[in-house]
C-alpha cells in the first residue's frame, strides 16, 4: 500500500534550540543497506540531506540539527538558510550536492513535477551514495509514487526508498508531535531510524517494501 503525505497548514518555532528532540523508534532491527553505516543507532553518526526546505522543511531540517545529526538542507530562502546555518546545519548550492555523501535524502517538494526535477534532471539520483535510504515526504500521491519508485528502480536499484507521509505535521515543533507512516524495505528502517526518530514520536511501518527490493 502506497501513502501520500498531507500538506503542512503552517510550521512555528523554528528556531527553538537543541532540546524538544522526537521520540520515533524503529520498528524492526533491519540489516544495513550495503554503504551505508548506520553508526549502530548513534544519531550523530548519520548523514541526512534535506531538499525542499520551506515551512516544513526548515522545521524538519531544525529537528535534525538539534539532534544532533550531520544535516544539509537546499531549498531555503536566505533567512531561513541564515537560522539553519546558526542552528548548525550546512547550505548546499545545489540539490547533488547536498545529496552528496548523505545516507539518508529527504525530500518536501511541493508538486510530482518538483520532486522528479529534483532527483532525476537535478542529479540527485546520480549523487545517492550505494545504499543510501530516499525518505520521500511530498504531497505527490500514490500513481505518482509507483511511477518515481519505477523510475529510480531502473537507474539506481542500490537506493532504498521509502514512502514517508505524516500526521501531526501543525505540532511538528511542539514536543515531536509528528508520526510518519512509512513504507520502503526493511533494510531501510536501521539506516533512517535516527532521522525518523529527531522529527518525529513514532514511526509505523505500514509494509515490507514500497518498491520492488
Amino acid at each position: 500500500m502506497l501513502f501520500s503525505f498531507w500538506s503542512a497548514p503552517g510550521i512555528r518555532g523554528l528556531n527553538q534550540g537543541k532540546e524538544g528532540g522526537g521520540r520515533g523508534t524503529a520498528r524492526l532491527a533491519a540489516p544495513k543497506g550495503p554503504g551505508v553505516k548506520t553508526g549502530d543507532g548513534q544519531p550523530g553518526d548519520l548523514r541526512v540531506a534535506v531538499l525542499g526546505a520551506g515551512f516544513l522543511g526548515s522545521a524538519v531540517s531544525a529537528k535534525l540539527v538539534a539532534a544532533g545529526l550531520h544535516t544539509t538542507v537546499w531549498g531555503t530562502s536566505p533567512s531561513v538558510s541564515a537560522q539553519l546555518v546558526n542552528a548548525g546545519a550546512i547550505v548546499a548550492a545545489s540539490p547533488a550536492e547536498a545529496a552528496t555523501n548523505a545516507e539518508v535524502v529527504i525530500t518536501i517538494l511541493p508538486t510530482v513535477a518538483a520532486v522528479q526535477s529534483v532527483i532525476f534532471d537535478g542529479g540527485v539520483a546520480r549523487s545517492f551514495v550505494p545504499g543510501a535510504v530516499w525518505a520521500q515526504m511530498s504531497t505527490i500521491g500514490g500513481a505518482a509514487t509507483a511511477d518515481i519508485t519505477s523510475r529510480l528502480d531502473r537507474l539506481r536499484p542500490d537506493v532504498l526508498f521509502v514512502d514517508a507521509p505524516v500526521s501531526g505535521v501543525d505540532t511538528l515543533t511542539e514536543a515531536g508531535q509528528l508520526l510518519i507512516l512509512a513504507a520502503g524495505p526493511l533494510a531501510a528502517e536501521a539506516v533512517v531510524s535516527p532521522a525518523f526518530s529527531a522529527i518525529c514520536r513514532r514511526t509505523v511501518w505500514w509494509t515490507r517494501a514500497a518498491r520492488s527490493a
